[in-house]
């Protein structure tokens, strides 16, 4: 067994520039094997369900993924514990990959909540253009 400090990106206030870049890392430590990398258990520190089931739905998504999983040792303990076995592929680029799709749909999101919210404020302000010129 080995255990191998392992950068992960983490959110940022400003999201990368592009997919491959990270703002921040922080660090995970990696339980494998040097003789098969495909498959791995990542312990992320300060990090919950949150983190870890939006990773595991990404892990999922995946077709090089045969498993992945999550556990919690303690609730009092804030340590999420990432399983993925992979068919071949190396687990930590897989679930690195898993991270940067994840980043790349929050994203996403964020854009279309940004623009819904621009779109409601700017018909709103209409509709109260058009309420003072009925007036």
């Amino acid at each position: 067994m080995i255990y191998l400090a392992v950068p992960f990106p983490v959110s940022s206030s400003s999201p990368p520039q592009h997919p491959n870049s990270f703002d921040r890392w922080c660090g995970a430590m990696e339980h494998g094997s040097y003789t098969d990398q495909s498959k791995s258990t990542f312990s992320l520190v300060d990090e919950d369900h949150t983190f870890a089931n939006a990773v595991r739905f990404t892990l999922n998504q995946d077709p090089r993924v045969s498993f992945c999983g999550y556990s919690i040792p303690h609730p009092s303990d804030n340590r999420v514990n990432i399983r993925v076995q992979t068919t071949g592929d190396p687990s930590r680029e897989v679930l690195k990959d898993a991270c940067q799709d994840l980043m790349l749909m929050c994203q996403h999101v964020r854009s279309t909540f940004d623009k819904a919210v621009s779109d409601f404020k700017i018909s709103k302000a209409r509709k109260n253009n058009e309420d003072m010129d009925v007036e």
